[in-house]
């Protein structure tokens, strides 16, 4: 017999070719502070629907969630933590089969740029030093402290102080008169970070006037300036002239105690009086007033006078009556002031 045969087929199982990632994915510090600019290179021989993004902060933070870029082969983050080194991953995705295996690659965040020309000068009035410095731009706002020169440390208290964006120059007051201060700014993003400090170092005015800025001869103080006690307890009142230019003053008492720092005052174009606050009530003060004329004339010779921090006033119409038991207790407001709080104390009647 004759028989005619022929091979089947094998019969398996392919499997899908998979999508191939991006190659040469690098990262590198973008124009702006807090920015990563990404690029990388299309896989070869396929049509890429898109690519996906993803980062953490260094190499164990937290990733976020996979963000869809175009096909464009470069990306750029924005509002990142400057100078914080980050890590980045990109994957390739084509239509219905899927996404690539994610490579990777690290960057660090474009920094916050230090402020320039950063310069500390004595100040015009006793214990000032003056700073300014070149705007950064996209700065929201700017941070300064300061301490002693000697201090071989930053100790704690020196924290930092914020002045607006708008702000370049600055005061800095009721400092040490005439001793040395180190100063430091930085510019901060909002989000993004703080600048590295720039440093600078100047001495507080001096306030005995005898250094190279005090003029050899000062103009008198105005007749209008006055000291005299006030009405509101531990207060003196310092009588002003009309539009008056800002003046310093300084107290202590009469014993002689020892000399307060100089105080500085702007008043208000149509105050006619300022009240030296935080005195003992009931104390006799020395006090000494010089105004400010200007560059060209400096400040004033003292006005030097004595006055009475105002004292404490008992309450008035004090009363004490019985009522089922209960006490109760009346009085008037002194008539020239109103007391923050009052006190009161009770004994048994005979005790001392």
């Amino acid at each position: 017999s004759t028989s005619i045969g022929h091979s089947l087929p094998q019969l398996g199982t392919q499997t899908a070719r998979p999508v191939p990632p991006p190659t040469a994915f690098s990262a590198s510090g973008g124009t702006n502070p807090g920015e990563v600019n990404l690029a990388w290179t299309a896989p070869t021989g396929v049509t890429i629907l898109r690519y996906e993004l993803r980062h953490r902060l260094g190499a164990t933070g937290a990733w976020s969630s996979w963000a869809t870029s175009d096909t464009s082969t470069s990306h750029t983050y924005t509002g990142l933590l400057a100078g914080m080194s980050r890590t980045f991953e990109v994957r390739a995705v084509m239509q219905t089969v899927g996404a690539s295996a994610a490579v990777s690659t690290t960057g660090t965040p474009t920094p916050v740029p230090t402020p320039t020309n950063f310069t500390a000068t004595t100040g015009t009035f006793p214990g000032e030093v003056d700073i300014s410095w070149t705007a950064v731009t996209s700065a929201t706002s700017y941070e300064y402290r300061y301490t002693l020169s000697s201090n071989t440390v930053w100790p704690d208290e020196a924290t930092w102080n914020s002045v607006a964006a708008t702000m370049t120059t600055t005061t800095i007051t009721l400092l040490d008169e005439g001793a040395a201060y180190t100063v430091e700014v930085r510019a901060a993003i909002t989000n993004v970070g703080r600048s590295t400090a720039a440093s600078a170092s100047a001495s507080a005015r001096n306030a005995d006037f005898t250094d190279s800025d005090a003029r050899p001869t000062a103009p008198a103080i105005p007749p209008q300036y006055a000291v005299d006690a006030a009405t509101i307890p531990g207060r003196i009142t310092i009588t002003l002239p009309s539009g008056t230019d800002p003046f310093i003053y300084r107290h202590r008492t009469v014993n002689p105690g020892q000399w307060s720092r100089w105080f500085k005052v702007t008043p208000q174009a149509s105050a006619t009086q300022y009240l030296i606050p935080g005195l003992t009530p009931g104390v006799e003060y020395e006090i000494q007033v010089r105004a400010y004329t200007g560059m060209a004339t400096g400040f004033t010779t003292p006005l030097t006078a004595e006055a009475q921090a105002a004292p404490l006033v008992a309450a008035e119409d004090f009363e004490a009556s019985e009522s089922s038991g209960v006490i109760l207790l009346s009085w008037s407001s002194p008539a020239l002031y109103t007391p923050d709080y009052y006190e009161y104390r009770t004994k048994p009647t005979g005790t001392q």
